[in-house]
């Protein structure tokens, strides 16, 4: 199972006339990638910025979940750049690779996460904790 596309061309020696044959066959990974062959099956990944409207250079990880987090725990760095600009950044599941066969496979990129959804989340969170602590202190009752 992997998307290929064909194209062949031809020169028509009358009148200068171009053929072209075009066989596309896409796939369609499922939804949980490795269903077929798990211990040789790596997801590939890449970080898209909106700014530069670019794909970064693609990474493998063992599945969304495993790629989901190294980009969350990239997005909740202060020091990093997903985190300063966490607006510009989003993760893309891209294809796989087999790892017995050598081969890649590509699909339509399909984004599953956004930096500023784990930058807002952990600000809320913060935010909440602040409030709490707060709402405590000012309800302790001194004993003397």
């Amino acid at each position: 199972m992997r998307g290929q596309i064909k194209y062949s061309t031809t020169a028509a020696g009358v009148a200068g006339l171009l053929s072209v044959a075009f066989v596309i066959q896409i796939h369609i990974p499922p939804t949980t990638p490795h269903m077929e062959n798990p211990m040789h099956q790596e997801s590939i990944y890449s970080i898209f910025d909106a700014k530069a409207n670019a794909f970064h250079t693609p990474f493998f990880s063992t599945n969304h979940s495993t790629a989901i987090r190294s980009f969350e725990q990239a997005a909740l760095d202060e020091g990093h750049e997903f985190n300063r600009h966490s607006e510009d950044y989003s993760l893309w599941f891209i294809g796989q690779f087999d790892a017995e066969s050598g081969e890649l496979s590509s699909n339509v990129p399909v984004s599953i996460a956004n930096a500023r959804d784990f930058v807002h989340a952990e600000e809320e969170r913060a935010a909440r904790s602040i409030a709490a602590t707060r709402a405590v202190m000012d309800n302790t009752v001194y004993l003397k």
